[in-house]
């Protein structure tokens, strides 16, 4: 398998989801809700979860539904303490250092976003490219075109990518590409068709690359 380009999600990808950082900005999505757009928290919650179903992300139905102010709101969410509960990874960086391929994160959060976490993890000069909410005209993974623009922009086809990821969605939609799927994390799935590996921390992610190779 000639697998050309590596794609690591960051959220709950790089780190596992035990980390307090997802659930800070999930916080943040909720008080931007009832503080900018005049919610009760609970209906805020309850729209989270329905815009989270539908678009993928909560982020992707406020913005269709023009219920915010895309700029303020990706400021406000992304404004939280990062390097307070991530920090350097040195075992993630050697596991990173053995990986020939050409590197790169594609994620659902902001280009700032993604390089406080890697820097925050010490792995940002890993990475040759970022594909972020801002290169997908605010579309969200796992709707078809982030996967269009990153195929397009690396001169790549599906079949030449590896897509890691801790949600099952977005590795269906990759696998729509053609592209080889790792699902990271230690939830259970059964997806036949969907994961093709499954790793409990994108740490162990070495002996799968030796297993394609």
């Amino acid at each position: 398998m000639n697998i050309r380009h590596l794609l690591f999600d960051v959220d709950e990808t790089l780190y596992p989801s035990s980390c307090a950082l997802w659930p800070m900005l999930r916080e943040r999505i909720i008080q931007y809700m009832v503080e900018r757009v005049g919610m009760t928290r609970a209906a805020a919650e309850a729209l989270r979860e329905r815009y989270l179903a539908e678009y993928g992300t909560t982020t992707r139905g406020l913005y269709l539904h023009g219920q915010i102010d895309i700029g303020d709101y990706l400021r406000y969410v992304h404004d939280v303490p990062i390097n307070s509960v991530l920090f350097n990874d040195p075992a993630l960086q050697r596991v990173l250092s053995q990986i020939a391929q050409p590197k790169h994160l594609f994620t659902n959060a902001t280009r700032t976003h993604a390089l406080n976490v890697v820097q925050c993890l010490g792995v940002h000069d890993h990475f040759e490219r970022i594909f972020s909410l801002e290169d997908f005209a605010y579309a969200s993974k796992p709707d078809p075109r982030p996967y269009e623009v990153v195929l397009q922009k690396l001169e790549a086809s599906g079949e030449e990518c590896l897509l890691l990821e801790d949600s099952l969605r977005n590795l269906a939609a990759g696998k729509r590409f053609g592209m080889t799927t790792i699902l990271v994390g230690d939830q259970t799935h059964n997806a036949d068709g969907v994961v093709d590996f499954h790793v409990a921390r994108v740490h162990d992610i070495l002996g799968v690359l030796n297993d394609l190779n």
